[in-house]
């Protein structure tokens, strides 16, 4: 009954909430980081292979990878815009949701058409 009293007790309290939301934050954002800068190497490495061998399928392939940089990016910079400021307005949202998603996906589908033609 003691441990059971103990661990009511011991419950985080809207402040360590808080703590713990922030971690997660800055969890997201060093992932995040982390994810974009394996990619910017590997799409760098990539690239100078791609030339060296005068291949155009890993050209291409690096440059879909671009995307996903620019991608990792931008999401490292919304969580970083959450946490800063608490959360996002409704235009920041708007970008976010839209306007980014949506220029991957025509990046995406150009590079491909680019590749293959």
């Amino acid at each position: 009954n003691n441990n059971l009293l103990d661990n009511i007790e011991n419950q985080p309290t809207n402040g360590d909430n808080a703590d713990i939301t922030e971690k997660k934050e800055y969890s997201n954002q060093f992932v995040l980081a982390v994810t974009c800068a394996s990619f910017a190497i590997f799409v760098s490495a990539e690239i100078i292979g791609a030339l060296a061998s005068n291949s155009l399928s890993l050209l291409g392939d690096a440059s879909a990878m671009s995307v996903d940089v620019f991608t990792y990016f931008t999401n490292m910079w919304a969580e970083r815009i959450k946490s800063r400021d608490g959360g996002i307005d409704e235009r920041t949202r708007l970008i976010l949701e839209v306007a980014i998603p949506s220029f991957s996906v025509t990046a995406l589908i150009g590079v491909t058409i680019y590749v293959t033609i």
